[in-house]
């Protein structure tokens, strides 16, 4: 899948549905596997399998007849923290165009530029005339170029800038990965409906199927990305994908007709365009339907980066989700084809507490805590906690750091010229604060340019972030510090700070690890050194 969007990458060194008839329910029905014909002994495979390939999953959910057989979240991530979707938000925008046909306002036969007469010049291309929201839906646009990539990160007209990249392909002919696309889709809903994908979606989808406290957000034009930026609990993503198996319906509610959900989980557009041999073809290249992509054991999936998945298994009566930090969701699919498709069976199994209570505890212990070597020394505790470390210059903008240990917490400064952002790492466990964006700089920080969201109950809470942070030793005189935004969907940043005594003065080098940083500018690590101030 291509990657685009704002991605926050911390990397560190030290540093529901139930099959009742009820229309609306606040969690899905729970069962055990066995009940539901799966081995539990499989989902244990599949879990072993994910941590032995190193696949940083962040939760996983699996659903057999409509009802949760397993769930678990790798420590510090939770069910109660939402998690940016990325590219999987493009599906959800597919259901806001099958609600909008239903109710007669578009059709997928529709013209493109019809919804947007104002744009319409001499300059407009005779392909792009001919685009059609299908061709949207299938991304099809014909494009050389993804405009995303052009006018994504400015504050640009979108629109514009979509219509006037011309096609290069007959539009509905080549299928070619196109974030614009899916933000077309939002704008046209925006247009057609005079509200914001979120806001149209909410009493619509959300609220029927009892999704709350989510975000959706919106660019400098006031329209939804459509293409990002939905921010969604993990049982959230388990009751999209039961509704899709469900063919869009929700205990006694259409949601969104069944016709629709077949277009748009089936076969519409070769994703194999390089002409492989279909037993060489991976899941990113067995086709597209309509913001779903196809996959194998006739399975269609919502798919973002990072390996944000809902699979959707008509086939088994099944929906697995994972979010994750992984580079390619293929692999991740993978462990499921191998473990989980084996695990599942026309009838019920047999119970099996034993092997259900060896299931939970695994499920329990799931967790990326770094595990240090060493226990933190006293005598380094009591040379720096409560004390300030002054920075020499740097290109992190650090002035500042101060340690306070407190039992088993450490309390942490970390002082700019412009703030002071504080966070609370736990000793060998993960400790969590909040804190504002605000305070972060650089464009590793995780923040979107157009990061507003369209929850007005959030709004005031739209910039600030979870941080779960952990501490611990590498050896005497090193700490290593590691904290993530737990809301965020990619990596962690981990600071490695050695500390030498030299006469009576306490010296700190501090190596910020690679990649992007919380603190301060991407770029490759620079020692940073400073003094601890008596």
């Amino acid at each position: 899948m291509k990657k685009i969007g704002y991605i926050l990458l911390f990397v560190v060194a030290i540093f529901g549905c139930t099959s009742t008839q009820e229309e609306t329910t606040q969690v899905l029905e729970r069962s055990t596997p066995e009940a539901e014909g799966v081995s539990s002994q499989g989902i244990i495979d599949f879990l072993n399998g994910m941590n032995a390939e190193g696949l940083e999953a962040h939760s996983f959910m699996f659903l057999r007849h409509g009802k949760v057989i397993a769930e678990g979240w790798w420590k510090p991530y939770g069910p109660e923290f939402t998690h940016l979707m990325y590219s999987a938000s493009k599906s959800v925008t597919s259901l806001a165009i099958g609600i909008a046909i239903d109710e007669g306002r578009l059709q997928v036969t529709d013209k493109v530029i019809s919804f947007f007469p104002e744009y319409m010049t001499d300059s407009i291309s005779e392909n792009m005339k001919l685009l059609t929201v299908k061709d949207l839906l299938t991304m099809s646009v014909g494009q050389a170029v993804d405009p995303a990539y052009v006018y994504q990160r400015g504050p640009e007209d979108w629109i514009w800038g979509f219509l006037h990249t011309e096609p290069v392909h007959t539009p509905g002919t080549v299928m070619m990965y196109n974030n614009f696309a899916t933000f077309m889709l939002s704008a046209i809903i925006q247009k057609v409906t005079g509200q914001k994908l979120f806001n149209y979606l909410e009493p619509r989808l959300f609220d029927p199927l009892a999704i709350k406290n989510i975000e959706w957000d919106f660019n400098d034009m006031g329209i939804n990305q459509g293409m990002i930026g939905s921010h969604l609990h993990t049982e959230d993503l388990a009751k999209l994908g039961q509704l899709a198996l469900q063919k869009g319906r929700w205990g006694n509610k259409q949601i969104v007709s069944a016709a629709y959900i077949e277009e748009a989980g089936k076969f519409q557009i070769t994703t194999n365009n390089e002409g492989k041999p279909e037993e060489e073809l991976n899941d990113g290249e067995k086709g597209y339907g309509y913001q779903y992509w196809r996959g194998s054991h006739n399975s269609f999936r919502m798919d973002g980066m990072g390996g944000q998945l809902v699979i959707v298994m008509p086939d088994y009566d099944a929906v697995i989700v994972v979010t994750s930090n992984v580079n390619s969701s293929n692999d991740e699919m993978e462990q499921m084809w191998k473990y989980l498709v084996p695990a599942m069976s026309d009838e019920v199994l047999p119970a099996n507490p034993e092997l259900n209570q060896k299931l939970d505890e695994t499920l329990e212990s799931l967790t990326w805590l770094p595990k240090p070597g060493a226990d933190i020394s006293s005598d380094l505790i009591a040379a720096i906690s409560g004390e300030k470390v002054a920075m020499d210059e740097n290109r992190m903008g650090i002035k500042g750091l101060s340690f306070t240990f407190v039992d088993d917490k450490c309390n942490i400064a970390i002082e700019k010229e412009e703030s002071t952002t504080n966070i609370v790492a736990g000793i060998g466990e993960w400790d969590y604060a909040l804190i504002k964006a605000a305070s972060l700089s650089g464009s590793g920080s995780g923040v979107s340019p157009f990061r507003r969201s369209s929850n007005e109950v959030n709004r005031d809470m739209r910039n600030m972030k979870h941080v779960a942070s952990t501490i611990g030793a590498k050896d005497e005189n090193t700490l290593v510090l590691t904290a993530r935004f737990v809301e965020e969907s990619l990596g962690a940043e981990s600071w490695e700070l050695e500390f030498v005594q030299s006469g009576n003065t306490t010296e700190v080098k501090l190596n910020p690890g690679g990649g992007r940083r919380m603190f301060g500018p991407p770029g490759e690590p620079t020692i940073l050194t400073g003094k601890v101030v008596k």
